[in-house]
Order: structure tokens, then C-alpha cells, then sequence
């Protein structure tokens, strides 16, 4: 009778005894930690921070736990991340072609779209003169570069590259670009060529560099435009290792270019490739890039455009992103994604009308991303102006189910071989996660003593280096392998490298500093920012395997920077 009484009594109160005994752990860990977590110690207004950050990044686990967590049991993945861990676990600075040249089939792959298929119309130019040019965009820097304990006075002019090596001993290259970079994107070709070519777009302000001018504001409905914007396409040639700047495409009329990005399908001779990008008119342009461009012209009418009209309304669109060659996700500033049909093997009439249109936020969208796997399966992540941010499966975009996801202040970029993507969760910290736990949590790739602009890793062919930029000019790289593929000794010391820094400084000269810095961790230093000439804007990794340790970075000030980073070619 005793026994069933008892059996009986916990039944009818197991509540109380599971409340009861997380009450003695709770207790318990917390006089066992205090040595450990120095914040137990303060009162609870003190550390209510540590209890609202719901995707703090988690601490270091065990291998086989990131695998789990990451990918699943999913062998082909954990195959191909063991050979990436053999090919590049001991490498921290240098990236080597040899390497890529022999896990290219995993790269991503593009179809090929005929030109009968391309379905575009040439753009509507206007030839320009190198005179018009040089009055728009003229823009001679004196750039001081700085390392080995010496210095000199290098002289950019705007369309002429100068080599860095004899100041530097690197394979580097600076340029004037005429005028403030905003994004730019290498082409990704298949195949083994030498020849690459990088779209870059940018601005040119009568007063200068600016952040906060209310013309670039995704809000202003202002048709009064002083700024002058530009496309250029630059052709690197590797094995002379030359860069020549091809074509200027004008675009003032558009606005100024704020994201670009080249359709992922591959071109038959004579068209290079479909350069698409959000211009501050609120619309998705297309450009139908070919070879028998002249070198400076003035864009007339693009070769498509999207845009979102609701009667008399006009929402803008803030990005967008490919799902596939054959549609395209776009956002907008008032909170809404819409789907539209690319042209390519499509004959329809209607393209500029969307597909579906959903609202799925109360703020401005800023980002989106739309990963995928080996599958074909696709998950969209919506990174908003609020705190709320959303992702959602592709497959069923109308299902309103939308799990919440951490905060980007930066465009993440995703790395397809290797099927995660980086974020910066918080100003000066970025974070690695995966299309299958990214509502959840993420690994601590780095944290730094400066604010991040931008970050970039391989997206095509899926090196595990990451590219950073900060508010105070300094470029980084980062082997985050590394880390996120060893044990949790290695993986404290797996910090980032400054590649170069960007000084601005106050007399307005301009100071490139080549030494090689490694990046301190949990500093106390507060956060260092330059002044805005020297902010890092943009970054990209060349996507193609001849070539593919070269990196390009762009500033505020207008300078241009190209290095190619595997010691063979030095």
C-alpha cells in the first residue's frame, strides 16, 4: 500500500519534483561556475544582456558534434570537408591554385544559355569620349604605401594600374576607379582560362565621399540626381598579369549602383555575360555585357528591368538574389519579397510582372539570401532593417511559416561546396552557420577590434577562406576550416590576418600599410574606425580556377586593390 501510495503521490505531483530539481541544478552549477563565468557574480540587471541575446554563438564542440549539428549524417558532405580538411588545414595566408585545380568538379555549376536563349535586347548606348570621362571621373590619388619599415609616394590615375611588388614584394595591383566603389563581383567562367573579368560599380560625389546622403537612401523618392554613377568592367589577364579596364557603362541616369551580381548561367562567344544589379530608382537592371561594347558610353535604356508598381504606388526594391537561372527573389523597403521569371529559355511576355508578392516584414528588407544544396532543396533568409529576421523553405513559400533567424549587418555570403555561410551577428563579430541550423545557432568565426563592412568567401568553388573589411580600412583573412574542422586547441588559435590597412588620414593623404598583422582576439581595445576614404565597401574572391587565390577590394576613397595570393606567382 506504501509503494502505490508513493507511485500515486509523484504521479499526481511530478511537476513539483521536476520544478524542484531544476532548482537544486540552477543552484548547484551556479556555485560550481562562479570561478568560471565572472558575470554570475553580478546582480541580474546587470547581466539581463547575456539572457536577450538568443543567438549568441555557441562554444567550441567537439568535431564530430559541428558535423552533426552543421550537416547531418550526410556522407557525400563529410567526404568532401575530410579532403578540404587535409588540402587546407595548414594553410593560413596563402591560397593555392594547384589545389582548386583539383576539387574544381565540386565547384557550382551553371547552365548554358545559347545566345537565341539569352532572350535580351542590347543595351541602348551612347558612345562617350575619353575627354567626357576624364571630366566626370577624373580622379588622380596620391597613395602612400607603407611596410618594411619603408615608404613611397605612389600616384594613382583614374583606368591606370600600378603594380605594388616593387614596394611591397607582393603580386598586388592599385588602381583609381574615378569614383566611390560601392559592390562589385568577379565572372564566374568555366574551364581553365587566364582571362577574368571583374564588373565594378560606383559613384562620384561633387562633395566628396559620403555615407549618409539622403541620394543614396533607399527611401528617397528624389528624381533630382547630382551624382554621376558608373559600371566598369575590368579584364584581368593572369598569365601576363595585367588588368585593363574594357568598358564604362554610365548609369547616372538609373542611380547609383549599390549591389551587383552576374546571373549564374555561362554564355556562348561574344556575349561575356548578364550583369544584373538594384540601382537607387527602385529597380533590378539588366546588362546584357558583349564584346563588341565600346570602351566608354552612356546607358540609354538597360537590357531589362524589374521593378514593383501597385497602381499609382511604387515600392522599391532594395536586392534581390537568383533562385537558379530561371527566377529571381527580390525585397522591398516596404517588407515584401516578390518572385519574378529570368528571361533565359523563357518566351513569355510578362516577365516584369511578379509571380507572387507576400509581405513578410513591417520594415525595410536589406539583404537576401537564397542558399541550396546538392539536392536542389533552396532556403531564402530575409535579413531585415528590424531586429526580427526570417527564413523560409523555397519549395513552399506560401506556407506563412517563417522561423526566425539572427541578424546580419552585413550581406552574408554562402559558400556552396561547403554548404555554410557567414554572417556578422554583431558589429565586430562574425559567425559561420549552415542552411540547416541557421534559425538556431551558429560557430564564433572571429571577433575583432573594428566594425565590419564587408565579408566574402568563395562562393563557387569553395575555399574555406574568408575576406573581411572594417570601418577603420583594414583588410583580413581568415581560414575559418581551421577552426570550425579541429579541436578546440587549435581552434583558439585560429585568428584572422590583416592583409593591408587603408589610413585616411587628416591632412587627406591617403596611406596603404602592406605589413602582415595577425589579428588580436577578445581585445579590450574599443572598436577603431578611419576616416570614410579609407572604409573598406567591397570585397570578392575571383571564381575562377586559373587565378583563384586573387581577390579584389574597393574603398570609399576610390582605390581599387588586386592581389593575387598563392606564393608561385610572386
Amino acid at each position: 500500500m506504501i509503494s502505490e501510495w508513493l507511485v500515486i503521490f509523484i504521479s499526481r505531483n511530478q511537476f513539483f519534483f521536476f520544478f524542484f530539481f531544476l532548482v537544486q541544478c540552477s543552484i548547484t552549477n551556479t556555485k560550481e561556475n562562479k570561478t568560471k563565468f565572472p558575470y554570475l557574480k553580478t546582480p541580474f540587471k546587470q547581466q539581463h544582456h547575456h539572457i536577450v541575446d538568443m543567438w549568441k554563438p555557441t562554444k567550441e564542440t567537439s568535431f564530430k558534434s559541428k558535423i552533426l549539428s552543421f550537416y547531418g549524417n550526410n556522407l557525400e558532405t563529410f567526404n568532401f570537408l575530410m579532403k578540404s580538411r587535409d588540402n587546407w588545414i595548414d594553410r593560413v595566408l596563402t591560397v593555392s591554385e594547384h589545389i582548386m585545380k583539383k576539387q574544381a568538379d565540386q565547384a557550382k555549376k551553371f547552365p548554358l544559355i545559347s545566345n537565341d536563349q539569352l532572350n535580351l535586347q542590347d543595351l541602348t548606348l551612347e558612345p562617350e569620349t575619353d575627354e567626357y570621362m576624364k571630366e566626370i571621373f577624373k580622379q588622380d590619388i596620391v597613395l602612400k604605401v607603407e611596410g618594411n619599415n619603408t615608404s613611397a609616394d605612389v600616384t594613382l590615375s583614374s583606368g591606370k594600374p600600378i603594380e605594388l611588388k616593387s614596394h611591397t614584394n607582393r603580386n598586388a595591383l592599385a588602381v583609381a576607379t574615378g569614383g566611390q566603389i560601392t559592390s562589385m563581383q568577379w565572372l564566374p567562367r568555366e574551364g581553365e582560362s587566364e582571362v577574368s573579368y571583374l564588373a565594378v560599380s560606383l559613384f562620384n560625389s561633387p562633395d566628396g565621399a559620403c555615407a549618409l546622403d539622403p541620394e543614396l537612401s533607399m527611401f528617397n523618392k528624389s528624381k533630382n540626381r547630382t551624382k554621376s554613377s558608373a559600371i566598369q568592367i575590368w579584364k584581368y589577364d593572369f598569365a601576363k598579369n595585367e588588368l585593363v579596364l574594357e568598358n564604362v557603362l554610365v548609369v547616372s541616369a538609373l542611380g547609383v549602383g549599390n549591389f551587383l551580381k552576374w546571373a549564374p548561367i555561362n554564355t556562348e562567344e561574344g556575349v561575356l555575360g548578364v550583369l544584373m544589379g538594384v540601382f537607387t530608382d527602385g529597380c533590378v537592371h539588366a546588362f546584357k555585357i558583349t564584346d563588341s561594347l565600346p570602351k566608354y558610353s552612356t546607358v540609354k535604356q538597360s537590357s531589362l528591368e524589374y521593378s514593383i508598381k501597385d497602381g499609382k504606388r511604387e515600392t522599391k526594391i532594395t536586392t534581390f538574389d537568383f533562385v537558379g537561372s530561371e527566377k529571381m527573389l527580390v525585397a522591398t523597403s516596404d517588407g515584401s519579397i516578390a518572385e519574378y521569371m529570368l528571361p533565359f529559355n523563357y518566351n513569355g511576355t510578362d516577365l516584369n510582372i511578379p509571380n507572387f508578392k507576400t509581405v513578410v516584414s513591417w520594415s525595410a528588407i536589406q539583404y537576401l539570401l537564397c542558399t541550396d544544396d546538392h539536392s536542389g532543396n533552396k532556403l531564402c533568409l530575409v535579413y531585415t532593417a528590424a531586429h526580427r529576421c526570417m527564413s523560409f523553405v523555397y519549395n513552399n513559400s506560401l506556407q506563412d511559416v517563417y522561423a526566425m533567424i539572427p541578424r546580419s549587418h552585413i550581406q552574408p555570403s554562402y559558400n556552396f561546396p561547403m554548404q555554410n555561410l557567414v554572417i556578422a551577428n554583431h558589429p565586430d563579430q562574425s559567425q559561420l552557420s549552415s542552411p540547416r541550423i541557421n534559425h538556431y545557432t551558429g560557430s564564433s568565426v572571429a571577433r575583432t577590434d573594428f566594425y565590419f563592412t564587408t565579408c566574402k568567401v568563395s562562393e563557387v568553388l569553395g575555399h574555406p577562406f574568408l575576406l573581411s573589411g572594417g570601418a577603420n580600412g583594414e583588410i583580413t583573412i581568415h581560414n575559418y576550416l581551421r577552426k570550425f574542422l579541429s579541436s578546440k586547441t587549435t581552434a583558439a588559435k585560429a585568428m584572422p590576418i590583416r592583409l593591408w590597412k587603408f589610413d585616411a588620414r587628416s591632412e587627406g593623404k591617403l596611406v596603404l600599410i602592406s605589413d602582415v598583422f595577425i589579428e588580436s582576439q577578445e581585445s579590450p581595445i574599443p572598436a577603431e574606425a578611419t576616416r570614410l576614404e579609407g572604409c573598406v565597401t567591397s570585397l570578392a574572391w575571383n571564381e575562377n580556377v586559373v587565378g583563384s587565390s586573387a581577390f579584389a577590394a574597393g574603398i570609399a576613397g576610390g582605390v581599387l586593390l588586386i592581389e593575387r595570393l598563392d606564393p608561385k606567382y610572386l
